[in-house]
């Protein structure tokens, strides 16, 4: 029984690791796409 919990609390703990992380690539590509904008408007400034 407490073998089968474990399983369960471990795969609980793995399903909110593969959320944060999706959230994390979600968040970071967001900010990226910012930068990118930014960077695009120096370019056209630089050029």
């Amino acid at each position: 029984m407490s073998v089968i919990r474990f399983l369960f609390l471990f795969s609980l703990f793995m399903v909110g690791v593969n959320i944060l992380w999706v959230a994390w690539e979600i968040y970071m590509a967001l900010s990226r796409r910012k930068e990118k904008r930014d960077s695009e408007d120096m370019s056209d400034w630089f050029l």
